[in-house]
């Protein structure tokens, strides 16, 4: 009932409303309905849904212990990212909605009014918002006073409160580090956890401070600024990052942190990956980005280390696969474990102790791979019932697995082959009609990211009229495909970002309509195999 007056409300009023307005409307109403105790009461009873009896845990070292944020227990897995609640102005409304947690934010040193209006869009068709909002916010000293008039009160001492901080507009990018230390050192007394926030799209130059050797003196600068407003105790901090990034550029990130020893990573913000115009993209639109990059994480923190997902989600179910990806990241590290084992395994002269341990073929995928090479050996493995990949499809794939990037390809390259077998299986049990990007924007677990970076179903039209590109793409499959044993593939898949020529490709044709019921693999190896107009 809540829900269907809710759509009601926003359907004729809230809609056609300013979107900037309509969230400081809303905000306001939470704000003064967060102030009194029986009207925080009643919205805990009818919306917040709390359970103080099933509180989340997670596993360190084999032993399951309660899930925490520093020195605070979390009620629930579910927390507010930054973004809402700018100045620390709701957090106790925000509370009884039945957040675990609030992050406010994101708060730079000195006041700051923020982009030119309009700055906030709705994507309604897409289920979605486009901001250019920049850092608006009343300053670090404002959002202080709002937190220490809240630690005041005996509900405002249980919440849990993260501050999510970033430095000023006209702040340049080499002073960046002291904006960062400011805020943390004013607002660290206040708050129970501290994000840096060096993603957001909407600072000029703001994220190239992603990269490690501008990030390294940033979180360290955080970190002092942590330690001087609260010595008292230790200061969970975390880098929030954009997911927009390249693979190989998330897992460098994630390095950095376990070497400054960092509480964790967020992720991710908004994304610049649209044609909307200025702005990042939050909602729907993000979600499979988000997922991929969250997986991605998990896969490469340290077991201490916590991960906060954000990023598209609108529902219960958008929320439980966040915390799914996790967990997969979570058995990768794993698996990554297992593979070391196995490597040393093989240079010792004892392989067959790490094969015979491992269950028989198809009962036990692994979850990731050392690098292409053993991802081409695990979906001939355990992929073949859905996926056709004869050792002829393989290219080059000795300079693939001689880079640094190794392992991060190989592991993108082994989700790309099960997305791959995953769509065959759904179309030969479920009956599913679309393609394969129909398919990935559908949004089963397994899916690939359907952007136009990460995959393409088809080649431009001067690729496919120039011979020296298309005969290219003249790959070989099975006879049942096509008598002559090769056929056109275009479609592909593209699995890293950055790398330039080496940056690998998998090339596929989709035959789950035809005479097998498989994807046929033609081609896995680098860029440069695969030429086109701006190669």
């Amino acid at each position: 009932m809540i829900r269907r007056a809710y759509n009601w409300v926003f359907t004729h009023f809230i809609s056609l409303t300013d979107p900037e307005q309509a969230h400081h409307l809303g905000l306001g109403l939470i704000s003064r309905a967060g102030r009194c105790a029986p009207t925080r009461a009643l919205m805990r009873a009818t919306l917040g849904h709390l359970d103080p009896l099933r509180r989340p845990t997670r596993t360190i070292d084999g032993a399951e212990v309660p899930l925490t944020l520093g020195q605070r227990v979390l009620p629930s897995r579910l927390g507010l990212a930054a973004g809402m609640d700018k100045d620390a102005e709701a957090v106790l409304g925000m509370s009884a909605l039945g957040f675990a947690f609030v992050e406010i934010g994101t708060v730079t040193p000195r006041p700051q009014p923020g982009n030119e209006a309009p700055r906030l869009w709705r994507l309604m068709d897409e289920r979605g918002l486009r901001n250019r909002m920049g850092f608006n916010n009343a300053g670090a000293d404002a959002a202080a006073a709002n937190l220490r008039a809240l630690r005041a009160t005996p509900a405002g001492r249980a919440a849990i409160v993260g501050a999510n901080i970033g430095k000023n507009k006209l702040t340049a990018e080499e002073d960046a580090s002291a904006d960062y230390e400011y805020c943390a050192k004013v607002l660290a007394r206040w708050v129970d956890f501290v994000v840096v926030n060096v993603s957001s799209p909407n600072t000029p130059g703001l994220r190239d401070l992603q990269s490690v050797d501008q990030l390294r003196p940033i979180l360290t600068a955080a970190r002092r600024g942590c330690e001087a407003g609260a010595p008292d105790r230790p200061m969970p901090l975390f880098v929030k990052i954009a997911p927009d990034l390249a693979d190989e550029d998330i897992v460098a990130i994630v390095e950095l942190t376990k070497e400054l020893g960092l509480a964790g990573v967020v992720a991710t913000n908004t994304t610049i990956d649209h044609d909307l115009g200025p702005g990042g993209v939050s909602g729907a639109p993000l979600l499979g980005r988000a997922l991929e990059v969250i997986s991605l994480v998990a896969a490469h923190l340290d077991d201490s280390q916590i991960l906060i997902g954000t990023g598209g989600v609108s529902s219960q179910a958008d929320a439980l696969r966040e915390d799914l990806e996790e967990r997969d990241g979570e058995v990768n590290r794993l698996r990554g474990h297992l593979a070391r084992l196995r490597s040393r395994l093989d240079e010792i002269g004892r392989p067959e102790i790490y094969w015979g341990a491992k269950d028989d073929p198809g009962t036990d995928v692994p979850d990731t791979v050392q690098d292409i090479e053993e991802a081409v050996l695990a979906a001939q493995t355990y992929l073949a019932d859905d996926l056709c990949l004869p050792d002829g499809a393989k290219h080059d794939l000795d300079r693939l697995v001689a880079i640094p990037q190794a392992t991060v390809w190989g592991d993108t390259t082994w989700r790309g082959l099960r997305a791959l077998a995953a769509y065959a299986r759904h179309c030969r049990e479920e009956h599913f009609s679309g393609g394969f990007w129909e398919w990935c924007n559908s949004g089963f677990p397994e899916s690939w990211p359907a952007t136009d970076k990460k995959l393409s179903m088809t080649e431009s039209e001067t690729v496919r009229n120039a011979p020296k590109f298309n005969d290219r793409r003249l790959l070989p499959v099975a006879r049942e495909v096509h008598p002559s044993g090769r056929t056109y593939m275009y479609s592909h898949l593209k699995i890293a970002e950055g790398g330039k020529d080496l940056a690998p490709r998998v090339y596929f044709h989709d035959d789950t309509d035809g005479s097998t019921g498989k994807v046929h693999i033609g081609f896995i190896g680098p860029h440069y195999l695969m030429p086109n107009t701006r190669s």
